[in-house]
């Protein structure tokens, strides 16, 4: 008798791309969606990063539609979409999806609440602009009103529980800009943020991208908002 290879074997087992957008769409039951494996698994390629299909389950996650079990399991389930099932045409493109599909990974094992059903949507809107720049071939700041707000993850430090992030907020056509630090974000859907590699440097980016600007205090979270009054 022979023994089986069990690792062979599952990567022959493949769920076609039907089966894996009824499972994003939420068009399969609570047993269904649940009974669907999303590790030792092949997923038939396809183009699955939809930012709107995403927005849209977080969203009704969020008014309470379904349960967190099953919300879970389905970040599980494009997590295993945005990593290893996606087709990109360069490494690039690749390593910002893997990165969204981590995202996925990170979340489905937190307890899903609000501020960080917040932090997902910022990030795969910033995922989705990389991605938009890479295919365009373009460099466009993720901006709202004018106003590109970065983010950089700095530090926690854990006597007192203080989760320390920098924050650079510019204004090009102003040309004024401000470095500051916060203690934790409760992202807020209205603003496009960019978020920063932990090998970058805020003030690398403000010589390198906004070299005409100046250290202006009076820019906040909610600058963008005092913005809008001048855009037509």
């Amino acid at each position: 008798m022979h023994k089986i290879d069990r690792k062979k074997k599952l990567k022959t087992v493949k769920i076609n791309k039907e089966r894996v957008w009824q499972a994003l769409r939420w068009e399969l039951s609570d047993e269904e969606l649940e009974a669907m494996p999303y590790i030792d698994i092949v997923y038939e390629k396809d183009y699955y990063f939809d930012l709107e299909l995403m927005l849209d389950k977080i969203h009704r996650f969020m008014n309470g539609e379904k349960r967190r079990y099953y919300f879970m399991h389905w970040c599980l389930i494009y997590m295993q979409c945005l990593m290893d099932s996606t087709p990109y045409r360069s490494r690039k493109s690749s390593r910002v999806c893997y990165e969204a599909g981590d995202c996925f990974d990170a979340f489905a094992f937190h307890d899903g609440s609000p501020e960080e059903c917040r932090w997902l949507i910022a990030q795969l809107k910033w995922y989705k602009h990389c991605l938009d720049n890479l295919e365009n071939k373009t460099r466009k700041e993720f901006e709202i009103n004018g106003v590109s707000v970065y983010v950089l993850p700095d530090i926690y430090i854990v006597n007192s529980d203080t989760d320390l992030y920098q924050i650079l907020i510019t204004d090009r056509a102003d040309k004024k800009f401000n470095i500051f630090f916060v203690d934790g974000i409760d992202y807020d859907e209205n603003v496009n943020y960019t978020f920063v590699e932990d090998d970058e440097s805020l003030q690398d980016i403000v010589y390198n991208r906004f070299s005409l600007c100046k250290l202006d205090r009076s820019l906040d979270f909610d600058y963008y908002k005092f913005k809008k009054e001048f855009i037509k």
